[in-house]
Parts: structure tokens; sequence; C-alpha cells
């Protein structure tokens, strides 16, 4: 009672459980031969003196209806004992009376994080105005894809335009990781679901597109992506803290390199697309072991970053604005294996020189995705 004492299932438990104390006292007298309507006679009197006592200092009489129970002392009503099996069949009862409630409560919570992202993902977020997604079969990138790759058409590529994302010859694991802006590494589950087929995906925005936005909105459109990866792939996945070696990135001592972007610049001497002309701003990529960032944040870095440096960056800065950089990198092994230790400290020396960022390497908790569910593609 003091533990549920708002559930009125155990309250009516108590009562009962009064009742039956009442009765197991007036059984064991009956038991010991004294006779019924001494006994009866004995508590109305009791009744008599203290049940409407005056006193604060004395407790008056109270329990089950007194009526019924004087009745079933004349009447010598007394039960069979308890046998073994209803001994059993009693205690279960009870402590299932306890662990219900209980397992409901823990298992509850664990559902509604399992579920969480889709929930979330389903309220307040704009609009898709159109969807294709279509299984990849030949493991070339889609037109108007193209990437430069050994050999030629093979590869994976994304974008993630102002009101569209594109991506050609993706995983599951890829698109996930694009959806809640993580790295590989963060994304965990089953591999057969999240790394065996691929797709191309195409989906337009409805709504301005992301530079007419304001600060914040951008990331409406994850959740947008995040609600599409619900429908289509059945993914439902938590939250994990997990140590891992890292690197912090925070501002050197002489203050960053970087300029500040200036609004409304187009970027013509800079970035290029597809066709030619200035891919303008927000656009951060590495061209060639050219780092390029077009008024980007500097929390944008540590996605790039991490793949050449080969470790999880987390941005300790405090840097809100938007910046303007260039950069130029080491190249990576020709042989497209693992980094070695002196390719990375060579990297880490020239982001530090060229950016005024430093990196200091430390062991911290990271977030993981931790995929419950998932299935492969349900329908186009």
């Amino acid at each position: 009672e003091a533990v549920f004492w708002f559930h009125p299932l155990v309250w009516w438990m108590g009562g009962r459980l009064l009742e039956e104390r009442e009765r197991a006292c007036d059984e064991e007298v009956l038991l010991m031969g004294n006779h019924p309507q001494a006994y009866a006679e004995s508590i109305l009197k009791i009744c008599e003196f203290c049940l409407g006592s005056s006193l604060a200092c004395v407790a008056g009489v109270t329990g089950a209806d007194l009526r019924k129970r004087i009745a079933s002392i004349m009447n010598e009503k007394i039960a069979n004992k308890l046998g073994a099996a209803k001994k059993v069949l009693l205690a279960a009862a009870g402590a299932a009376a306890i662990i219900t409630p209980v397992a409901t409560g823990l298992l509850q919570p664990a559902q509604t994080r399992a579920q969480s992202s889709a929930v979330a993902a389903n309220t307040a977020v704009p609009g898709i105005k159109s969807v294709s997604i279509k299984l990849n079969t030949t493991g070339e990138v889609m037109p108007p894809f193209k990437v430069v790759s050994n050999p030629p058409g093979k590869g994976v590529a994304v974008t993630f335009g102002p009101n569209e994302f594109k991506a050609s010859n993706v995983t599951l694991r890829i698109l996930i990781r694009h959806a809640y802006k993580a790295e590989a590494y963060q994304v965990t589950g089953d591999p057969e679901i999240l790394d065996s087929d691929r797709y191309d995906v195409v989906v337009t925005f409805s709504g301005p597109p992301v530079n007419e936005l304001g600060p914040g909105q951008a990331d409406s459109r994850r959740l947008a992506l995040q609600a599409l990866l619900a429908e289509k792939f059945n993914v439902a996945l938590h939250r994990e803290m997990k140590d891992v070696p890292v690197y912090a990135l925070v501002v050197a001592k002489n203050g960053p390199k970087m300029q500040a972007a200036k609004p409304g610049d187009d970027y013509a001497d800079g970035l290029k697309g597809l066709d030619g002309y200035p891919a303008g701003p927000h656009r951060l990529a590495i061209l060639k072991n050219v780092l390029w960032g077009q008024a980007v944040q500097v929390s944008d870095l540590p996605s790039v970053l991490a793949v050449r440096l080969d470790r999880p960056l987390v941005d300790r800065t405090g840097l809100t604005g938007e910046y303007d950089f260039k950069a130029s990198l080491p190249p990576p092994p020709k042989d497209g294996g693992k980094l070695d230790s002196e390719t990375v400290a060579q990297t880490v020396t020239a982001l530090e020189e060229q950016l005024g960022l430093r990196f200091d390497p430390q062991t911290t908790p990271r977030e993981f995705l931790v995929v419950d569910r998932a299935a492969k593609l349900q329908s186009n």
C-alpha cells in the first residue's frame, strides 16, 4: 500500500487482508474450545467502551464489518486449513500482484526509446514532395551522379541539396548516417540488413530551400529522412553511450585562422558543381587532397575529417558561426588501405597550421545508434 498507494486494487486487497486477519483470530479462539457466545459478547463489550473514545491518546476499535464478524462467530464458521497446493497458489497470486505492475513499468520505457526516432520524425516535420527508392543491382552510381573511382562508374555518391536529397549505390547504414548526421562507426545493427543491399534514392522536400530557412531549421530535413526510413525500411533505433578514443577539436592558442563567411557570397572562385557553375554556400568537401569549406560550421568538420584521421572527432571549440577555409592535406595511402600513423600526424599538423584548431587525443563517451529493428526495402 505504501508503494502502490495510487492503485485501487491494492487498497481493495488491503481491506480483504484485514478481514482475513480478524477471521483467522476468531477461528483460533474457537479452536481452543472457547464458547462462541462468550467470545462474541467480549468483542461487543470492548467495542462499547472503546469505539467512541473521545481521547486522542486512546485508539478506537476499527476493522471489518462487525455484524458479519459476530454472525460468523455465533455460527462457528471455521475455514479449512491451507494445504501445500493452496499455499503455493496464494503465494503466486501475491507475487503476481506485485511483479506485474513493476515489470510493466520497466518494459514500457524500453519500447518507447526504441520507437522514439520514428515517433519524433512523424511529428512537426516538413512534408516530402516526392520519393524514389530503387534497388541498385549494378553497383554503379546512377545519373546524374559522377564520382572519381577505380574502376570508373563504381563508388558511392550522396548529395544533400537545398531542397533535395540524392544518394546512389548506398547501403541502409549510409542512409541512416545521413539521416541522423552520424559516422559509420556510430551505427550498429544487423549487417545483413544494414550493408547487404544497395539503393538509389531521390527525395524532394516541400517548402522553401534549406538556405532560406532560419537557423536550426535546416535540420528538419533530416527529421523528414528519419520518418522516411521508418516508413520504407521499418527502422527503429535507440541511442547508447560508449567510451572511444577521439580527437577533441579545440581552438589553438593564437585563435582560429578561418575567415567568417560573408552573407550573399556566391563563391565564384570556390567549389564548382557538376555543371561547372559555383556550388555556392554551405559546402564542405575534400577534393584532390584539399579541404574546402564554404559558409560551414565547425561542427560539420568531424564528419569529413574522421576518415582522414582514422578517429572520431568531437567539436569542443565553442564556435557557432559560419566560416570559409581552404586547407591542403597530405595524400592518403595510394592503395586505399588503412592510414598509417605518420600520415595521420601530418594531417593533424596541416590542419592545425592552416585552420588554427588543435586536435587533442582523448577518450570520451560517444553516442551510438543501435538499430533495434530494420527491414529491406518494403516498397518504392
